[in-house]
């Protein structure tokens, strides 16, 4: 079976707006899931209405182009009702609200399993369903800097630096998918649904765990061997200003790089701090074209910095992006576009569907 196809026949319920929750359900529909997004039916997802000009254009279509489009209001007890009956008929349901909101509604793990046992309920929020921090309010820098990620390896009395993509928020959404994917896999074996409590801060833990920042209680070099405390893995200007990645980590890497570079001195001064700046004044005596002319014709790891505009115009960069699906113009569908058709499987009435109109909880058609 075609890995994009794999959850075929899994129906996912999503609750979750603006980027974590969206992300997870995009790589779970990129999957083959069939991902049903459930919207308040005034205003919907956030990013539907983010204003143009601050770098939000193509977010909500990207994350939402493969989903279908149903316009409820599940706070209201004909909409809860109609959640329900959705509920018996997913797999999976993933919600981004904060911690005990949708029991206000009626619509928590426990009454939801109560109709379906086999419901997956993944409750991503930003610190997690209990706990001291359960009901603060935050975003992904808060994450960030409360797990510890923006203070690691900065030399003291440096300032963290902007990070420049919400790394809590993406790591966030793909440890949910996985764990949903962990889940569908264990209640193939037992029939059983689960409840998934994944928060927003986790991601970054598990980052800091994989580096073995947690399992050191001193503190550790002023720079991480990944993070600029090695010449060899480091960005480097050139002569026409331009910045070029070198991450010869691997000794036969560096050792053709310095052979490349007409440096061969430099191969026992690897590891050494000092040769930091030696490779600061070798790059910026050649153009960028050099450089890569010379990495072409060698064997050792370095890559110019590019933009994605820039990237997204080499073969190679192209080529991932086909694979993914990722090279053709996406378009989410309206608010609602899929209510009635999603509705109609559950079998309402025509008047089940006139009292839905007259109390305003469905929108679309």
């Amino acid at each position: 079976m075609p890995i994009q196809s794999c959850l075929a026949g899994v129906r996912v319920l999503d609750f979750s707006r603006l980027l974590p929750g969206p992300y997870c359900t995009w790589l779970l529909a990129e999957l083959g899931a069939e991902v049903i997004k459930i919207e308040s039916p005034l205003a919907g997802d956030g990013l539907r209405h983010a204003p143009p000009g601050q770098g939000f254009e193509g977010m909500f279509d990207t994350l939402n182009h493969n989903k279908r489009m149903l316009g409820l209001n599940y706070r209201h007890p004909l909409g809860r009702a109609v959640v329900l009956r959705l509920a018996r008929r997913a797999d999976v349901l993933v919600e981004s609200f904060r911690p005990g909101a949708l029991a206000r509604w009626g619509l928590d793990a426990a009454a939801l399993q109560a109709a379906n046992p086999g419901l997956i309920y993944c409750a991503l929020s930003g610190y997690g369903q209990s706990g001291p921090y359960r009901d603060r309010a935050g975003h992904d820098l808060n994450y960030l800097a409360a797990a510890g990620l923006l203070g690691f390896g900065r030399p003291a009395g440096e300032a963290p630096a902007m990070p420049n993509v919400p790394m809590a928020d993406l790591a966030g959404g793909l440890l949910a998918a996985v764990r949903i994917m962990g889940a569908l896999l264990e209640r193939g074996r037992t029939g059983q649904g689960a409840l998934l409590d994944v928060a927003l801060v986790d991601g970054p833990l598990t980052w800091l765990a994989a580096l073995g920042a947690l399992q050191r209680s001193e503190a550790g070099p002023a720079r991480p061997p990944l993070a600029g405390g090695l010449p060899c893995y480091q960005i480097y200007r050139t002569a026409d200003e331009q910045a070029v990645t070198l991450a010869a980590l691997e000794p036969v890497f560096w050792g053709d790089f310095c052979h490349a570079a007409g440096r061969p001195d430099l191969i026992p001064l690897q590891r050494d701090t000092a040769t930091a700046g030696e490779l600061a004044a070798l790059f910026r005596t050649r153009p960028l074209a050099d450089w890569l002319a010379l990495a072409e014709a060698g064997d050792f790891c370095l890559e110019p910095v590019r933009s994605p505009a820039a990237a997204a115009a080499q073969p190679a960069i192209q080529l991932r992006q086909a694979e993914l699906g990722l090279a053709a113009p996406q378009v989410a569908p309206g608010l609602g576009a899929d209510t009635r058709a999603v509705l109609a499987e559950l079998d309402l009435s025509e008047a089940e569907w006139r009292e839905l109109e007259m109390h305003h909880v469905v929108r679309g058609g």
